[in-house]
């Protein structure tokens, strides 16, 4: 049975994913509920109507965050039958788990706004000015498919991965342009964003999918329990060239940790386009290690952090290890 101790591990457990989203959702509904009747107290239809339907989604399915920033962006905009409206479709996809696709014809929705946004800024001025992002992506068909699909290799290959992107993972934005890969952002929790490449196999969309659900993962982790004293200090990142705070490395280390184990799964099985996963797994233990480096140098952890961490040390040696006994290196 999921407890806060098992808080601080990589490593993934139904129970565990249970409780840590049981626990933080509770907090959220909270904050979430009270925020909304604080917004429409005037409109006693409205309230009568978000509390009836914050009782039916009980957001088990559509993750509070994402409910959050498309409401508060729109409750003062639209009317009142509007709003409803709005919550009817919450709830309706909260009970059916729909993953929904937004693409060309969701350019104005604010909070993919906010977000790209934030995703840009989140690089130093010197990417920034090579990225261009736009809502839409030509190969929006084929992506939609090989999501699906990597969705069920997920299921086969680890099912505790899996229901933890099916109970994250509410909206996937799908983009052109250059300058990104993917990325996700805690304003709108539950959805990930991603720029694909024609080029791209399962392997690719698998990778994705464990890559931005293992950042959600960690924001719910964090929530619950505090890893690090020295957050917004930085340090060399793993993933990028720029100096990045604590908090992102902690995040692409853990994120690392995650997409090897799965990928080394698939490479196990002697999945078809194995290639590509030795390939990922090959630099990303790189990576993890550098990172690994990185937070032993600068990070100052909490005694939850410190378990963490050596969770992250051992769950490293034990995939270097694993990858090393499948002799596809040369």
């Amino acid at each position: 049975m999921g407890n806060i101790s098992g808080v601080t591990s990589w490593r993934y457990s139904e129970e565990q994913l249970s409780w840590e989203r049981n626990h933080y959702f509770q907090a959220i509904n909270k904050r979430f509920g009270t925020q909304i009747l604080e917004l429409c107290k005037d409109q006693k239809l409205l309230r009568e109507k978000v509390t009836g339907l914050l009782e039916i989604s009980n957001l088990n399915g559509t993750s509070p965050e994402l409910v959050w920033i498309t409401l508060s962006n729109k409750v003062n905009a639209l009317n009142l039958n509007s709003c409803i409206k709005l919550l009817e479709e919450i709830a309706i996809n909260d009970i059916d788990e729909k993953l929904v696709f937004r693409s060309f014809y969701d350019q104005k929705v604010d909070w993919i706004e906010d977000s790209l946004e934030r995703i840009i800024n989140s690089f130093d001025e010197q990417h920034k000015k090579n990225m261009e992002l736009s809502c839409g992506s030509i190969y929006e068909n084929e992506i939609q498919k090989l999501v699906l699909e990597a969705l069920n290799l997920l299921n086969e290959l680890c099912p505790g991965a899996y229901k933890e992107a099916k109970s994250i993972l509410r909206e996937c934005v799908l983009l052109s342009g250059k300058g990104l890969k993917s990325s996700s952002v805690p304003i709108s929790f539950g959805a990930v964003f991603l720029l694909p490449n024609k080029d791209w196999n399962i392997v690719n969309i698998l990778d994705f999918i464990v890559h931005e659900i293992a950042h959600h993962s960690l924001v719910i982790k964090s929530s619950l329990v505090k890893i690090i004293n020295n957050p917004t200090d930085l340090s060399k990142s793993p993933l990028r060239p720029d100096p990045r705070p604590i908090n992102g490395i902690l995040h692409a280390t853990f994120v690392l940790v995650r997409v090897c184990y799965i990928l080394i799964q698939y490479i196990q099985q002697d999945g078809e386009y194995s290639k590509t996963a030795i390939k990922y797994v090959s630099n990303y233990l790189k990576n993890l290690n550098e990172g690994l480096n990185s937070l032993k140098l600068d990070a100052n952890w909490t005694s939850e952090g410190v378990i963490l961490m050596e969770d992250m040390m051992d769950g490293y040696i034990e995939l270097k290890v694993e990858f090393e006994k499948l002799g596809v290196l040369k």
